[in-house]
């Protein structure tokens, strides 16, 4: 008897592990494909999405960025004396310590196209770059700067300066592309009074 029923067992179980192998593996197999598809055309999905959202920022930003420095080239290079006028200017710099807790955070400036624009008068003396900017001569400072002059040929017309203060050093750099008017001016201060890190300031000008 106890034969018979051990036969009616394995009988059972067979017949369990047949229907588990053509019906209920069959059916997780298929929804197993089913999420792997959906899985995939998710992905595929939220890539394209993503791609398209990241074009269309992408190309707002590059959008946001497009203003005309200038029509046409104007070239600067048989002149001695300069007047320039900045474009946009850009800045990281800290921030100071007047948060709660007193730590200094780094904050960045980029495309400040004020009304205020900065402007500079240079001239060629020698080895030497004379450089006084607008806001020097409201202030009723009337001597300018002296910067050495490292480049100056038909091309370019690159200057540097290093200006001590009582708070540390500033590191100035002037770059003028002579066939076009373009220039730029790098500002790069060690410490100062409000600001223990460093942070630097660009300027980008039109020179006539």
């Amino acid at each position: 008897m106890l034969h018979g029923e051990n036969h009616d067992v394995t009988l059972v179980r067979n017949h369990i592990l047949n229907y588990w192998r053509t019906h209920i593996n069959k059916s997780m197999k298929e929804k197993i494909k089913k999420i792997f598809k959906i899985i995939v055309i998710g992905i595929f999905s939220m890539l394209i999405v993503g791609g398209i959202g990241g074009l269309v920022y992408y190309l707002k930003f590059l959008k946001s960025l497009e203003y005309t420095v200038y029509e046409f080239p104007m070239d600067v290079s048989n002149q001695n004396e300069f007047r320039c006028e900045s474009i946009t200017e850009y800045g990281v710099m800290p921030q100071p310590k007047f948060g709660k807790g007193g730590e200094e955070k780094i904050k960045a400036s980029i495309g400040k196209k004020g009304e205020d624009k900065t402007k500079v008068a240079i001239g060629i003396e020698e080895n030497k770059l004379r450089f006084i900017t607008s806001v020097s001569v409201e202030m009723g400072i009337s001597e300018p700067a002296y910067w050495t002059i490292v480049r100056n040929d038909q091309d370019k017309l690159t200057a540097i300066d290093v200006e001590k203060t009582p708070t540390g050093e500033v590191y100035h750099t002037f770059v003028l592309d002579k066939k076009t008017g373009f220039a730029t001016w790098t500002k790069n201060v060690s410490t100062d009074l409000l600001f223990s890190l460093p942070y630097v300031i660009v300027v980008y000008f039109i020179c006539r």
